[in-house]
């Protein structure tokens, strides 16, 4: 997990050539938290922590995009509840807009 962090926190401090080079760069990386997530099992300390760094490295449009596709993908194949969303929801940057 930590090493996700530290890449996500060296992301935000990388130029890219294209908006579209960047979003694809964003968005290995977070896939990195969907698979910690699906590996995660029953370890609800790691889920939760995922989607806790998931959610706060979600601030723009293209970041909740990125998301909702995470999100999408754990909740329609059972990785995640309900519960895990709302938490989401609860802790993302962006909720500050809603």
């Amino acid at each position: 997990m930590e090493s996700i962090k530290n890449e996500i926190l060296d992301y935000h401090q990388m130029v890219f050539d294209s908006e579209e080079s960047d979003d694809e760069f964003n968005k290995a990386i977070k896939i990195k938290l969907q698979k910690l997530i699906m590996d995660a099992g029953d370890d609800q300390t790691v889920i939760y922590e995922a989607l806790l760094v998931l959610a706060e490295a979600t601030g723009c449009a293209a970041d909740q995009k990125i998301a909702e596709e995470i999100l999408d993908h754990l909740f329609g194949n059972k990785y995640i509840s309900s519960a895990h969303l709302e938490f989401f929801y609860n802790n993302v940057s962006t909720a500050r807009w809603h």
